[in-house]
């Protein structure tokens, strides 16, 4: 057909369309294109805002009970979680069997149920993951994830059986008995009664934060309720667990080992393929898992031995900084630390404040002496270091002062200061470590006391100075002391480079000879003022006059003669007592 030969409808139809077309302008067509690019641009920007979000944290928009944990990692919403207070502790389920008294109450307590932390934290993670659109839907309109609970699967059992059995009738429910080395199944019998596994789907879809509900029950006739094999391997597999020490009220306990166990889960369903109402008991075994360490080879006599131990004297004259080395000991005293535990130095003794019972003595700042709260304290944890080292422990943070000290050899002090250098050590024994410490007299001790693995080993410490610089003399001028006089405004330090090494002996034969590490001590000079100002005049004694009266008798007061005008002496040096915080 010819195109003038088209019907005259079919004509005047397309003229009008293609009139219509004409009608809309230019302006009209671009601004509807543009207006969709941005719609198409949005939507693209958006989905890849979406899908090129961090996998490892939770989505935007996403909640759980109202609080927004957009941007939490896994382990900060199972943190978060873990600080809310158990939403189910007020929730419960009555159970009322139909047409009579017999009911049941189950309060969240009865069956354990709580958040499960783990499994609401992978929700919260996982949503919007997969989807992007809803992802989408959560960034602009926020998601609310539920709490995902859990519970003890026995225990609710055992509350519906009972439920089911004082509802009476002739239905009798699997009994299930689960023993040390196996399960045993002893089948039930069909018959009028409550329906266990329909009522217990009830009571899990009528769990939620503080809801008190009722489930009305009736009797049927019905079969006992099948065995999930599933939930079962679930509610009695158990990792073994090795015996271990542990603390309770400041006394170290071994807790018993336990024993793993699961069974296989096919064979299992194999053994219940046939089982029915009437059937024989079914034994399904466990397969038993050792725990790698028992409790009898954990050591019930502990701190028997003496694995490292270290003295150093103190000045007792100077009372604030004796007090503040004892007060140190007297914190440190009696720490247990059981295997794999690390020991701060700062986390035992705390901080250091008047309240707490420290007092201001003498202190390394910028290389120099001046007064700190809590000077002293370092003698303490420097004696516990050397300590630590003869009892071969695993040092794990140790700072040597920036100057020498008198107390300790050099390669073998332990500088601390609260919030930013301190001193840890890990016990590396598989037996408990106690650190005891004694104080008085001008000297503090400290002894490492746990179990001898080898009784044979001995450990020796030596260390070996690498340099030293004298230190030299900076004299001040100073017009207000007479010349010739001086004054010594502060002590000097030598300089020293030191390596501290670990020999370990066995048997009295070297075994090992390590290095430890290499200290560093600042070069400080002697500051001496030196005087140039004028000398002292010396004033001559005065002859006193001739009394006109003699003085009255039995006075016992003589008469008295003008004294010379003293020389200034040189200050003398104080006492030094290095130390840092």
């Amino acid at each position: 057909m010819k195109k003038n030969d088209a019907p005259r409808a079919v004509r005047s139809a397309s003229a009008r369309r293609q009139k219509k077309i004409k009608k809309m302008n230019k302006p009209t067509i671009i601004t509807l294109c543009t207006v969709g690019v941005i719609l198409i641009g949005l939507i693209a920007f958006l989905l890849t805002s979406v899908l090129v979000s961090d996998k490892s944290v939770v989505n935007n928009g996403v909640l759980i009970n109202s609080y927004d944990i957009s941007g939490y990692t896994h382990e900060q919403v199972i943190e978060h979680l873990s600080t809310l207070e158990n939403p189910y502790e007020r929730a419960s389920v009555t159970l009322k069997l139909e047409g009579s008294d017999i009911s049941t109450k189950i309060n969240a307590r009865d069956i354990d149920l709580t958040i499960d932390k783990q499994k609401t934290a992978d929700a919260a993670l996982s949503y919007g993951k997969k989807n992007p659109f809803t992802a989408l839907y959560a960034k602009t309109f926020k998601k609310s994830i539920d709490f995902v609970y859990s519970y003890d699967h026995l225990k609710l059992d055992d509350i519906l059986n009972s439920f089911a059995k004082s509802a009476g009738g002739t239905l009798v429910q699997h009994e299930i008995n689960i023993l040390e080395d196996k399960i045993v199944i002893h089948a039930g019998k069909e018959g009028l009664g409550v329906d266990v596994a329909k009522l217990r789907a009830q009571v899990l879809g009528s769990i939620k934060p503080s809801a008190k509900e009722t489930i009305i029950a009736t009797k049927v006739n019905t079969v006992p309720a099948a065995v999930d094999v599933e939930e079962l391997f679930e509610i009695t597999k158990r990792e073994p667990m090795d015996a271990k020490y542990v603390l309770k009220d400041n006394d170290v306990i071994v807790e018993a080992d336990v024993v793993g166990r699961h069974f296989d889960v096919s064979e299992a369903k194999n053994l219940l393929k046939d089982f029915a109402p009437g059937s024989a008991d079914v034994s399904i075994p466990f397969i038993l898992q050792e725990p790698t360490v028992k409790a009898d080879e954990l050591s019930t006599s502990l701190f028997k031995d003496v694995l490292g131990s270290y003295s150093t004297k103190y000045m007792t004259s100077n009372v604030p900084r004796s007090n503040n080395v004892e007060l140190a000991a007297r914190y440190v005293n009696g720490k247990i630390l059981l295997p794999g535990d690390e020991f701060s130095y700062n986390g035992v003794v705390g901080k250091r404040t008047v309240e707490r019972g420290f007092r201001a003595a003498s202190v390394y700042e910028n290389n120099k002496m001046v007064d700190g709260l809590g000077g002293g304290i370092c003698q303490t944890s420097s004696t516990i270091y050397a300590a630590v080292l003869y009892a071969d422990l695993e040092v794990t943070e140790r700072h040597e002062h920036s100057l020498e000290v008198s107390y300790a050899p050099l390669g073998m002090d332990a500088t601390v200061a609260y919030g930013s250098l301190d001193f840890k050590f890990k016990n590396n024994t598989n037996a408990p470590i106690k650190i005891i410490t004694s104080w008085g007299g001008g000297t503090v001790s400290a002894k490492i006391v746990g179990t001898k693995e080898n009784p044979n080993k001995t450990v020796k410490i030596t260390t070996q100075t690498v340099s030293t610089k004298p230190f030299g003399v900076t004299e001040i001028k100073d017009e207000t002391l007479p010349e010739g006089e001086t004054v010594i405004d502060a002590p000097g330090f030598k300089g020293h480079v030191v390596n501290t090494y670990k020999i370990i002996y066995e048997d009295g034969k070297e075994i090992e000879n390590k290095f430890l590490h290499k200290s560093t001590y600042t070069m400080v000079n002697k500051v001496v003022r030196v005087g140039t100002g004028k000398a002292a005049e010396t004033l001559n004694p005065v002859e006193p006059d001739t009394p006109t009266q003699s003085p009255l008798p039995d006075s016992g007061t003589p008469t008295p003669t003008p004294s010379a005008t003293p020389a200034p002496s040189t200050i003398p040096t104080p006492p030094v007592f290095p130390d840092g915080l």
